[in-house]
């Protein structure tokens, strides 16, 4: 439910005009960029950032270095809690390159986790498929 939630929430807000984030400082640079990874098949590459969201939650965001399709993304926390998700794209909606992206909020989240997001997806409109992991390290 979260999930289609979210998805339903991202396309309003893509039909409107994009949904671009700029963090507390008030610059748009992500907070901590990907680090490491693979990518095959493709050229896009994803930042990511996390930000304060509401209700004690914090926000994950992404931004893709190419306009892309997503038909998924793996999340996982690596430190130790076991924490696992998957986020569903449609496969058929356009991530523009430079703007970032809300990917999901999560409670619990404390300063030192490390995360991994496996996007899985195709560049648009070239259409080459690609499985890019990017780490990330909560500040």
């Amino acid at each position: 439910m979260k999930k289609n939630a979210f998805f339903l929430l991202l396309s309003i807000v893509l039909i409107l005009g994009g949904c671009s984030k700029n963090n507390s400082n008030g610059n748009n640079n992500p907070l901590s960029p990907l680090t490491g990874g693979t990518n095959n098949g493709g050229t896009v590459t994803f930042q990511i950032r996390s930000e304060a969201g509401q209700n004690s939650e914090t926000e994950f965001d992404a931004q893709p270095s190419e306009n892309c399709t997503i038909t998924e993304i793996d999340v996982t926390e690596t430190t130790g809690t076991n924490f696992t998700d998957t986020i569903q794209g449609d496969g058929t909606t356009v991530y523009q390159a430079g703007t970032w992206y809300l990917l999901a909020n999560y409670t619990g989240v404390q300063s030192g986790l490390k995360f991994t997001f496996e996007f899985i997806g195709k560049t648009s409109p070239a259409g080459a498929g690609f499985d890019v992991t990017s780490n990330y390290t909560v500040p």
